[in-house]
């Protein structure tokens, strides 16, 4: 559970040779503007991982879901603002027409389910994104 007014912020860094992602930071600030958690995790300290695992975004999806195998979760409540930020403008993708993604491998969304729902993400592309989200009770 995440107490009312506190921030998750996760950070990705890429390597500057290759502009592959290598490292990702977890923090999460109180309501107080305080840091809590602050985590950095080296892609290749991940057990398994190899430099093969790493690639630059050249897309990505947020969804806030069951966590792993198509499972599901009911939340009880919560609503807030997802911000996407990048040095490069961020484009939203639209299935009906959008950008055409020929290097993404896209399969349509996520097996696992909840009662989250979004709001919309604007047309034009821009380096700062805002995206609304909050809690469907359960039906």
């Amino acid at each position: 559970m995440l107490p009312q007014g506190y921030v998750v912020v996760i950070s990705l860094f890429s390597d500057q040779q290759t502009g592959n992602i290598a490292s990702v930071n977890y923090a999460v600030i109180d309501s107080g503007g305080s840091k809590v958690a602050n985590v950095t995790q080296q892609i290749l300290s991940i057990s398994g991982a190899s430099a093969q695992d790493l690639a630059p975004i050249v897309a990505f999806e947020l969804n806030l879901v069951g966590p792993d195998n198509k499972d599901s979760v009911v939340l009880s409540q919560g609503a807030g603002i997802i911000s996407y930020w990048a040095p490069n403008n961020l484009v939203v993708f639209n299935p009906k027409g959008g950008v055409p993604l020929q290097c993404v491998n896209f399969g349509g969304g996520t097996g696992e389910k909840a009662n989250s729902v979004y709001g919309s993400l604007p047309a034009t592309p821009n380096k700062y994104l805002k995206q609304g989200f909050s809690v469907q009770a359960p039906t």
